[in-house]
C-alpha cells in the first residue's frame, strides 16, 4: 500500500456499486464489458487505494474511465492490426492484377492532365508524402496557397476521374484510399 493511502475494505467498495455499474454501462455497450471495468476499479482500488486526502467517487470514477480508454485504444489497435494481417494474406488473381494496374494508370493520367501548379502541387502532397508546409518552403510559397492549390486541384482531379469512370466515384476512391494513407 502507497504512503499515505486509505485502507479499503469490500464494504466500502460495495458502497458505490450502483453508480460505478451505471457509469460502466455509459462507458461501454457490452453488459459484460460494463461488468469487467466495475471489477478492475475494484481491484485497482484494494490494490492502489487513494490517499486519505482524496474524495473516493471521483477517484473511482477517474480510474474507471482509465480502464475504458485502454480497453478501447487496446480493442482499436487490435482491428487494426487483424485488418492488416487479413489484407496481407489475401491473393489477387493475375485479371485483379491487371485490372487494379490499367485503373491506377488512369488515376495517373487524370493527374496528369490537371493543370498547373496544381499537379505539382498533388504529386508532392499525394506521391511524395509532402506536408503543406514543406511543398511551401520548397515552392517558396505560403502554406496557404499549398492548400489552396491542394482543393483546387483535388476538385479539378475528381472532376476528370468522374469523367473517365463515369461518375462510379466507388472504383476509383478505392484507388486512391492507399496513396491518401502515406
Amino acid at each position: 500500500m502507497e504512503t499515505g493511502a486509505t485502507r479499503l475494505d469490500e464494504a466500502a467498495l460495495l458502497a458505490h456499486a450502483g453508480w460505478l455499474r451505471a457509469l460502466a454501462a455509459s462507458l461501454v455497450a457490452d453488459p459484460a464489458t460494463a461488468d469487467d471495468l466495475v471489477q478492475e476499479t475494484w481491484v485497482a482500488a484494494l490494490e492502489h487505494p487513494p490517499r486519505a486526502d482524496v474524495r473516493m467517487e471521483p477517484w473511482l470514477a477517474r480510474v474507471m474511465r482509465n480502464f475504458a480508454f485502454k480497453r478501447r485504444r487496446g480493442e482499436l489497435r487490435r482491428a487494426l492490426h487483424e485488418g492488416a494481417s487479413a489484407e496481407s494474406t489475401e491473393r489477387p488473381t493475375p485479371d485483379q492484377t491487371v485490372e487494379k494496374l490499367d485503373l491506377q494508370s488512369k488515376v495517373v493520367d487524370a493527374v496528369r492532365a490537371t493543370s498547373e501548379p496544381f499537379r505539382t502541387t498533388i504529386v508532392l502532397r499525394y506521391f511524395e508524402g509532402r506536408s503543406s508546409a514543406d511543398i511551401a518552403r520548397l515552392q517558396g510559397i505560403p502554406a496557404g496557397t499549398v492548400r489552396w492549390r491542394l482543393k483546387r486541384g483535388l476538385d479539378e482531379l475528381r472532376e476528370r476521374l468522374d469523367e473517365r469512370f463515369h461518375g462510379s466515384r466507388e472504383t476509383w476512391l478505392g484507388l486512391l484510399a492507399p496513396i491518401a494513407a502515406r
